[in-house]
């Protein structure tokens, strides 16, 4: 299965791995000052008759956030075969916009969230269809209520309180302050291959969620279940969940567990245990260490609805600086056949070059090895800060010999 991943940094980079798992807290916004341009609301005003006229409606929010205009090109040369090898030339550039808009008190006081891309895939060899491509990730109406602790959440987003049931098309609902609250969330999947409104997997979610914290310390956690109960011939599939962030000092510990309902007997199955930890050693140095087993569920199969078991360990470290970060990992796998697998990851980033205030380079490195061949790949590249635009200029180098097929590519993008 190919996976995309794709990451953008808000501010100064820092360290990542492959495997890491990254926290994203949001924070309530603060009261936008009033424009000069804006409308003052009339004061009240009491008749002779003794009747009070309302005050003027609030006026709807500016509208704040990101339009950015992309455009990203590469160009590969792959050699594959032994003795007799054949060169395969291939051409890929996708244009594309982006839209991470926010309009406070859009309507009837909610706020409007919006994150899409509207993307032209061109291949030089006509392998991507459909050309043109829609994402959106999120579009959103969300209020949180002043006088009762109440938050609504509605249209398309991802699950802001607990990370088992993905993406919705649907309403959220939470009732509690930051120490607890309880909800509910209904709604849809969307289409996982092209991220499409559909009615095809209804699915509904309830939650809990709680937060200690004190000197130095800090807990958060949150339980779940979860049902989705498709309109096709798909299995049903229920499932809990439960998480902890526990943070001490220096210290950092992360737990996820699922538990999945076996659709043949009715009992109840692990499907996902992992624990990760890390440790800040002075002001630079972060160590890690992390563990897991996982039989993800099947949904669309008959009979065994369970993926044969995968368990991994990794460990690495990361070094931070004022102006880039240095990181490596290494982990291995095995699966439930007793095969074994071995990896090793490393990247690198420096946001200025010495005596350059507008370049920088970053790149990565990573290699892995199992029962059936190897790989090795490798991806420098340099950035320069054109404002108002960003350039990045790199080489990415791929080496594969799996199933004694061996493919070299070389691309610059």
């Amino acid at each position: 299965v190919y996976k995309r991943q794709v990451l953008t940094f808000a501010g100064a980079p820092f360290a990542v791995a492959r495997g890491d798992l990254l926290t994203l807290q949001l924070l309530r916004e603060p009261a936008e000052a009033p424009t000069p341009t804006a409308p003052r609301a009339a004061p009240t005003v009491t008749s002779a008759a003794g009747r009070e006229r309302e005050p003027a409606a609030r006026p709807v929010g500016r509208a704040r956030g990101r339009i950015g205009i992309d455009m990203s090109a590469q160009r590969s040369t792959t050699r594959v075969g032994g003795s007799d090898p054949t060169d395969l030339e291939r051409t890929y550039a996708t244009p594309a916009l982006r839209f991470d808009v926010t309009v406070p008190r859009a309507v009837g006081g909610f706020q409007l969230r919006t994150s899409m891309r509207v993307a032209h895939r061109y291949s030089g060899q006509d392998l991507i269809s459909p050309a043109t491509s829609t994402r959106v990730y999120g579009a959103t109406l969300e209020r949180e209520f002043t006088s009762v602790p109440f938050r609504v959440v509605l249209g398309r987003f991802s699950s802001p309180v607990e990370r088992y049931s993905g993406y919705w098309d649907g309403a959220l609902v939470r009732y509690g302050g930051r120490a607890f609250g309880v909800g509910a969330i209904a709604g849809f999947q969307p289409e996982r291959w092209n991220e499409r409104p559909s009615t095809a997997l209804p699915k509904v979610t309830g939650f809990a969620d709680w937060e200690g914290r004190g000197e130095g310390w800090r807990w958060q956690g949150d339980v779940s279940a979860h049902t989705l109960r498709p309109a096709d011939s798909l299995t049903d599939h229920t499932y809990l969940g439960l998480s902890q962030r526990i943070m001490v000092g220096p210290l950092r510990l992360y737990q996820d567990l699922q538990v999945d309902q076996d659709p043949l007997d009715g009992g109840w199955k692990v499907s996902r245990i992992r624990v990760r930890g890390s440790v800040t050693v002075g002001p630079n140095l972060e160590l890690r260490v992390g563990g897991s087993r996982r039989e993800r569920f099947l949904l669309g199969t008959v009979g065994n609805f369970f993926a044969p078991s995968s368990n991994r360990v990794d460990a690495g470290l990361a070094v931070r600086g004022h102006t880039g970060f240095l990181s490596a990992g290494v982990s291995m796998n095995r699966n439930g056949s007793g095969q074994t697998t071995h990896g090793a990851t490393g990247s690198y980033s420096l946001t200025r070059l010495p005596g350059s205030q507008s370049m920088g380079t970053a790149g990565s490195v990573s290699w892995w090895s199992g029962p059936y061949g190897k790989t090795l790949s490798a991806a420098p590249s340099l950035t320069m800060s054109l404002r108002p635009a960003w350039l990045q200029l790199g080489y990415r180098f791929n080496r594969s010999d799996y199933l004694e097929q061996v493919s070299t590519t070389h691309a610059g993008e």
